[in-house]
């Protein structure tokens, strides 16, 4: 780890012993951060100020309008998400409707709601609502790229899970958790820029969850939403940068 050029932190951002070496001995600290959620301990601060990039991989439409990491200047960017969709090839069947459900930490009632949107869906429809995946549960990565290409509408509540709904334009009913800044956050964006529909935490009850679902089960299925920021892969743009500050340090060396 001493001959690395460049230290990559992503997620959790601390100092360590491996920081303090690194930094001592010229090397380069680069962090990878969400705009809202993370520790703004002693510690994270520390880092922050140690840092010679931090990387912000969210789509700029959707940042907050203020940040703890604005004070950094020039030396955060916003790039891409890194999401890994492109492979998905939207196959949504013609004889039902598919909701996935990607909640991981459900609010009471969201299971009540699942139950009464099906039960009035196929009365009112007469045809079948299929529902993939359960709440507090994840699928395997191949079953979830499976359910990307087959969604008519999808139920999320990380920020991960609702790009990628955005990117392959399938309808969203977004429900931030109340023990997530960083999802009430986003929250607010989607709706300002009408993305999708969101359910703040102190209004998701059963009928208002349920309500949602049934309001994006009726729309048609739009154009996957290139916002500004996502027009390219988050993982290409990173690994530029990081080649470009590594040749930079190299030529100082």
């Amino acid at each position: 780890m001493l001959s690395a050029s460049i230290l990559v932190q992503d997620g959790f951002v601390f100092v360590d012993l491996r920081i303090r070496l690194l930094k001592l001995l010229g090397r380069k600290l680069v962090l990878v951060v969400q705009p809202q959620g993370f520790s703004e301990t002693p510690s994270a601060n520390r880092a922050l100020e140690l840092a010679d990039l931090i990387l912000i991989p969210f789509p700029r439409a959707l940042l907050p309008p203020s940040s703890h990491l604005a004070r950094f200047g020039d030396k955060v960017l916003v790039v891409p998400p890194v999401l890994t969709v492109d492979s998905v090839v939207r196959t949504p069947p013609d004889d039902r409707k598919v909701l996935y459900v990607m909640v991981s930490r459900p609010s009471p009632g969201v299971s009540e709601a699942l139950a009464a949107v099906k039960d009035e869906f196929e009365d009112h429809s007469g045809r079948v609502l299929e529902i993939a995946g359960s709440p507090g549960t994840m699928e395997s990565r191949d079953r979830h790229m499976s359910l990307l290409a087959r969604a008519h509408v999808i139920l999320a509540q990380g920020t991960t899970a609702a790009l990628e709904a955005l990117w392959l334009g399938i309808p969203l009913v977004f429900l931030p958790s109340a023990e997530a800044s960083e999802q009430q956050g986003l929250g607010m964006a989607l709706k300002r820029l009408e993305l999708a529909r969101v359910i703040p935490p102190n209004e998701a009850d059963t009928s208002r969850i349920a309500k949602e679902i049934y309001a994006a089960l009726e729309q048609t299925l739009r154009a996957p939403t290139r916002l500004p920021g996502m027009e390219e892969s988050g993982a290409k743009a990173i690994a530029r940068i990081l080649c470009n500050l590594l040749a930079s340090h190299l030529s100082r060396g």
